[in-house]
């Protein structure tokens, strides 16, 4: 049976090393000076896609478009389906995660 005494300061040590440790990880992101300034396109109502999703999105203004689909072929799918549809531009951001 181990003595509470000797635990609580390697437990300690371990909470001070992650409380030292944790705030490192946020100090190495890239600088955002050299990113190239991107903007919304005007007016997508008018495109094809912009008609088709018009209803949903005025049921919400202030959301956005987001889908989980959690089959990778069907991800697909929706991904090339999006592709074909739109006209003018595409925006679409995927991530594959394991369960």
């Amino acid at each position: 049976m181990s003595c509470p005494r000797r635990s609580l300061p390697r437990a300690l040590s371990r909470w001070l090393l992650l409380c030292a440790i944790a705030p490192s990880g946020c100090g190495s992101l890239p600088s955002l000076e050299s990113r190239t300034v991107s903007h919304a396109l005007p007016d997508t109502g008018s495109t094809p896609l912009g008609k088709a999703i018009a209803a949903e999105a005025m049921r919400d203004p202030g959301l956005s478009g987001i889908e989980a689909v959690t089959d990778g072929r069907v991800a697909f799918a929706f991904r090339v389906a999006v592709l074909r549809a739109a006209n003018r531009s595409i925006d679409i951001q995927t991530a594959a995660t394991s369960p």
